[in-house]
């Protein structure tokens, strides 16, 4: 567990295009939409929420096995208090 770290796991029942993990980092909303490989795509639901909470000053991203060693490294960023550039990530890691 990341210091400065809290999260909600969404479940199965909660209403659709909410991603899976809510997290507040060192004062910071992310959200993560997990996806099993990269092959699989948010649905034009879990992107349109995303990209509305990027757009509020969040950070909402589409994770998958190639792209989360560099969101846990953000992750990891933000809970020691330091910041992020969203292009560290590229457009692949973003909605």
């Amino acid at each position: 567990m990341l210091p400065n770290l809290w999260f909600f796991k969404a479940s199965e029942r909660s209403l659709a295009g909410i991603p899976d993990f809510i997290l507040c980092v060192n004062g910071i909303f992310v959200a993560l939409e997990l996806k099993r490989d990269t092959k699989s795509k948010a649905s034009r639901l879990q992107q349109y929420n995303l990209e509305i909470i990027n757009k509020s000053g969040g950070l909402g991203l589409v994770v998958n096995p190639d792209n989360w060693v560099k969101v846990l490294g953000v992750l990891k960023k933000l809970s020691e208090g330091g910041s992020y550039d969203r292009n560290e990530l590229g457009t692949s890691e973003r909605t």
